[in-house]
């Protein structure tokens, strides 16, 4: 059981002017009791008997539950008000979330290794609950998931997010697939290439953030593509990771600019004549390349 609550000091005039504009997720962040269970079912087929050339799978599967029974215990009673049911006068949330995470790792006779990932998940608020809590809601970007994008900078859908200043997107679902290749070029300094494609949805419509929910008939264009390199020191008991990613394809801004190759002025980035990055380069890289600290690998 966990319990937010949200002090008002805390939220500066532009956080308020989001909230205001955004009424669903200004819900999300209302104080409120978290009361459930969470299940999670492990699968690995890693032999670590034979060595590490062996491929194998992984996979991670969670249910997470919560309010179902003070929900329906009051249910019985009465009628739900308005506002929704509380409990010691303080609003508790009512949902579910499913998430699917699969990998694969294939280990070739060179020691390198290309890994995937494939993630899947979905929350559904009912009952008590018309959104689900911001710390349960989804979010892509940062040295985990989509690493062309600071964490809940990406999403949600094809939502026009470019003009927003906070990096608070956040959805009810989330779909994501990653590859990466790596290989040592000594027992401490190791490389890798990857690429990412995924996004977050909200479930239903929201009239103030149009192209924001799923829809299979927008499905395609709203999948980001990120790829880059990665840098990593690798110390036996964790790993220091430094990954480097663009944007090659960001749905959160208007069409005709999405492409990184669609950028004004891409034409024209090249040094000048004494080899020096022009002020469009910069420019070009500060909206695209992002560049991520992490400890471990992402998966």
């Amino acid at each position: 059981m966990s319990f937010i609550k949200l002090r008002e000091s805390s939220y500066n005039n532009n956080f308020e002017k989001f909230l205001a504009s955004n009424p669903i997720f200004a819900q999300s962040y209302r104080q409120q009791f978290i009361m459930g269970q969470e299940y999670v079912l492990t699968f690995s087929s890693q032999n670590f008997t034979v060595g590490t050339t062996k491929n194998f799978f992984f996979y991670r599967g969670t249910i997470n539950t919560a309010g179902n029974i003070v929900y329906g215990l009051q249910s019985l009673r009465k009628k739900k008000p308005d506002e929704g049911f509380s409990l010691l006068k303080i609003p508790y949330a009512s949902f579910t979330k499913i998430d699917n995470d699969l990998r694969y790792y294939f280990t070739f006779k060179n020691k390198t290794t290309l890994a995937s990932r494939l993630f899947v998940g979905v929350g559904i608020p009912y009952g008590n609950s018309k959104t689900l809590p911001f710390i349960k809601q989804y979010a892509a970007g940062g040295p985990q998931s989509m690493r062309g994008w600071n964490y809940r900078e990406l999403g949600p859908g094809s939502a026009d997010t470019s003009y927003n200043s906070l990096d608070l997107n956040t959805g009810d679902m989330q779909l994501e697939l990653n590859f990466e290749y790596r290989f040592s070029l000594t027992n401490l300094f190791k490389m890798a290439l990857f690429t990412d494609v995924g996004n977050i949805w909200l479930m239903k419509q929201d009239s103030s953030m149009p192209n924001a929910n799923i829809d299979i008939k927008r499905f395609a264009q709203d999948l980001a593509w990120s790829a880059g390199v990665g840098f990593r020191l690798d110390f036996g008991l964790f790993v220091i990771r430094f990954d480097n990613s663009y944007k090659i394809y960001n749905p959160n801004i208007k069409k005709g600019h999405r492409w990184v190759t669609q950028y004004p002025g891409y034409s024209a980035l090249h040094p000048d004549d004494n080899g020096q990055w022009n002020q469009k380069w910069k420019a070009w890289r500060s909206r695209y390349a992002n560049f991520v600290i992490g400890i471990g690998y992402p998966f």
